[in-house]
């Protein structure tokens, strides 16, 4: 090869290894992590820039570094909103999203674009300058240098730092190089495919045993009702604010208000499961092997139902449906400020529950303020201007 073409080859295999670590480059500046995270980082990706080296044709050269550039990207987005790499919950979250919710996402997020111009750009000189092996032997020295020196430093890391913790390569795989770039992505989306397998497999639960000592004849009706992002501090029912925002709620004799309590997660789909099943952080294979608190109220002879709204997300997760006689969906339908379906609408759902059924159980999960605040009638718009008024062009 000549001296021209290793400089552009070496320049080339440079530029794809700057792709790959530049979400790390962002996370440490967003998180002010020291010096060291940047070197491991550069140790870490040295197999994955090896491999690229390898490719033989420029059309797939190419074609390779974009599908790199768009994984660092995923990851730096990530970086850039939450100070994170991204997690197989995000993955999941966009498998079960919505029309309305992406779109809410992207169009808030629009100025991320201009982050993604320096990837891009390394992207595509990258791929000019490339230059196809010719050295079969220096192109193997240089495969084994790359996979050698991160398993030398994983090696001295587990030996001399953590010899005498009980940290195994398999944590230390998991916790400190697949849940980085350039590996994250993938080691994410193995992870939420794992996790939508074993959603899939849930077996049947064994009978919980629930009974009744006391029988009566009288209607029963028990609804356990879950707040999308509902702020704790922001209603009067718990007695610690002010204004009055719960007063029908207050109205009521028999209303149980759990006032203790944390959620487990940052993400729905991971802290409601623990809230209607036993799963723990600890223990959350129990959402995957067990029905929720439905289980004991169907074995006690009561009818169990579901509501919640259609642009939930989790609407149709197996922790809300699975077990109960029937899975209701209610749309979210606001039309010139007016709320014809959804959140205000639920009640009389289980109203017509309640007058077809005796012993009735209703597990209700609202929209809330998820995502935009769309679901509110025009006379509760008291801040102006808003995302829902506010028009395209402000002169």
């Amino acid at each position: 090869m000549k001296t021209k073409d290793l400089l552009l080859r070496s320049a080339s295999l440079l530029l794809s290894a700057l792709i790959l670590l530049y979400p790390n480059v962002a996370y440490c500046l967003a998180n002010s992590s020291g010096v060291s995270y940047i070197v491991t980082g550069v140790i870490f990706l040295l197999p994955m820039v090896a491999l690229v080296a390898l490719i033989p044709q420029k059309w797939l050269y190419c074609v390779i570094a974009s599908l790199l550039t768009i994984v660092s990207i995923t990851d730096l987005t990530m970086v850039d909103l939450y100070k994170d790499y991204l997690l197989a919950g995000g993955i999941i979250s966009v498998i079960k999203t919505n029309p309305q919710e992406a779109y809410e996402f992207y169009h808030t997020n629009l100025g991320e674009v201009f982050h993604w111009i320096p990837l891009i750009v390394l992207c595509v000189a990258s791929c000019l300058l490339y230059r196809k092996p010719v050295s079969v032997r220096n192109t193997l020295f240089g495969i084994a240098f790359a996979f050698l020196v991160p398993a030398a430093f994983i090696t001295y890391k587990l030996n001399v730092f953590y010899h005498n913790n009980p940290l195994t390569l398999r944590y230390y795989m998991d916790n400190r190089v697949w849940n980085r770039p350039p590996y994250n992505v993938y080691y994410q989306s193995w992870n939420a495919y794992i996790d939508l397998q074993r959603r899939k497999r849930r077996s049947e639960p064994q009978n919980m045993g629930a009974h009744r000592s006391l029988q009566t004849d009288k209607q029963e009706i028990y609804v356990f009702a879950i707040g999308e992002s509902l702020r704790y501090d922001n209603i009067s029912l718990n007695g610690k604010y002010h204004r009055s925002t719960t007063p029908r709620l207050e109205a009521l004799q028999n209303l149980v208000l759990y006032d203790d309590y944390y959620s487990q997660a940052c993400l729905t789909m991971y802290s409601v499961p623990q809230l209607v099943s036993r799963a723990t952080p600890d223990n959350f294979e129990l959402n995957y092997t067990e029905r929720s608190i439905v289980e004991p109220f169907r074995e006690c002879g009561f009818k169990v139902f579901t509501v919640v709204s259609q642009t939930n997300l989790l609407s149709y997760e197996k922790y809300l449906s699975d077990g109960v006689d029937s899975l209701i969906i209610v749309p979210n339908i606001v039309k010139d400020g007016e709320i014809l379906s959804g959140d205000k609408t639920i009640v009389h759902v289980i109203d017509s529950l309640a007058q077809q059924h005796d012993k009735l159980f209703v597990m209700t999960q609202f929209l809330g303020n998820h995502s935009f605040f769309s679901n509110y009638e025009k006379e509760f718009e008291w801040y102006n201007p808003n995302s829902n008024n506010c028009p395209a062009v402000v002169s």
